[in-house]
């Protein structure tokens, strides 16, 4: 053994369970491996192994022979062990045999070391085992710390008001995640959402709109505010406007979209729409002269009543200071009162547009 490895083992030591029933050879491996600076502690049965799990500190290695005379074997004794605790067990034997060395290969992937294979081949495998188990365990530390900040973004995602999804472009576009919002938007829970292509969602009112958004992905990097209609699981289409980017993860293609439903803005923005309408309806009927203005006194809205008695159509009273119109005498007064948004002016002496005075009725 090299200085270095030899230094390595005294910097670090390991401890190794040495199954074999043979004395002989377990006093043999026993001091080779107490030299090399291992701890070591011996079992001749299958069974007194077993007992010491629950009664011992467990092993960084078990080193385990197949063949241990009356009682289990080797290969018994590995898989209980394999059920309870997660070890490297490497199998020390002199068969040969493929079917044998086969057999231990579905158990554990450690190591088989044939029997008088010599020192350094038993060490050198020792090495081998333990920086396997030692890169399995990196790697499932890596796959917990994985999983624990998906789980944290997964949960600041479905804190989010705003309706978020991820899907992949190939083989064929398909959700792999949706958050709670999400899932209020379109009526669906995750189950019945992911790892289904659009199709088989049907979310898209219109397929041209989706085809419309790919092709725009294609075009640019990003697409902001786009106008869709998603159709809820009870039917009703919903109006909402859509943002999405590509993103490459893992050389997979993912679109990652943003979707802000404005139904109800929409069914706000027609409901006053019809109200204006209304209100310009009754306005235009009146037959009283009718002014609105803004802050500053100029004209917002008039009626035909008011533009036939200034003897001005109601496009050129549009923009016009309601100062212009009254009499002076009254200016000053209009100058106090022009704060006011809504005017109805009766029995004001007024100038029409041909100079002559007129009393709005």
């Amino acid at each position: 053994m090299l200085g270095s490895e030899k230094a390595e083992a005294v910097k670090a030591p390991r401890s190794i369970w040495l199954v074999e029933d043979d004395p002989g050879i377990a006093l043999l491996e026993e001091r080779l491996l107490s030299h090399h600076g291992y701890e070591v502690i011996s079992f001749r049965t299958g069974e007194a192994t077993l007992e010491a799990l629950d009664s011992e500190t467990l092993p960084d290695l078990i080193l385990m022979d197949i063949d241990l005379g009356h009682g289990i074997d080797g290969k018994e004794t590995a898989e209980r062990i394999l059920a309870r605790h997660e070890l490297p067990i490497v199998f020390l034997s002199s068969h040969t045999e493929p079917e044998i060395v086969q057999k231990t290969e579905n158990i554990t992937s450690y190591g088989y070391i044939v029997k008088n294979s010599g020192e350094t081949v038993l060490l050198a495998s020792l090495r081998m085992a333990f920086r396997l188990h030692d890169a399995r365990k990196k790697l499932q530390a890596s796959v917990a710390e994985h999983k624990n900040t998906e789980a944290l973004l997964s949960a600041i995602l479905d804190f989010l008001p705003v309706p978020i999804a991820i899907s992949a472009l190939k083989p064929e576009p398909r959700a792999i995640y949706v958050n709670c919002s999400f899932e209020t938007l379109v009526g669906k829970g995750r189950e019945e959402i992911l790892n289904r292509t659009h199709e088989e969602n049907g979310f898209w009112v219109d397929e041209n709109e989706y085809r419309n958004l790919l092709q725009f992905l294609g075009e640019r990097e990003s697409v902001f505010e786009m106008p869709v209609h998603l159709r809820h699981s009870s039917g009703e289409s919903r109006y909402a406007s859509l943002s999405a980017i590509p993103v490459f993860l893992q050389g997979q293609q993912l679109i990652l979209t943003a979707t802000r439903d404005r139904t109800a803005e929409r069914n706000m923005i027609h409901k006053l729409e019809l109200s204006e309408a209304r209100f310009r309806g009754i306005v235009d009927n009146m037959i009283d002269g009718f002014f609105q203005t803004d802050e500053r006194g100029r004209i917002i809205l008039t009626n035909g009543a008011a533009a036939r008695s200034l003897d001005y159509s109601t496009a050129e009273l549009h923009g016009k200071y309601l100062s212009e119109l009254l009499d002076w005498k009254r200016a000053k007064l209009h100058l106090y009162l022009r704060q006011r948004i809504f005017w109805r002016i009766f029995a004001q002496t007024l100038l029409p547009g041909t100079g002559s005075d007129f009393r709005c009725p």
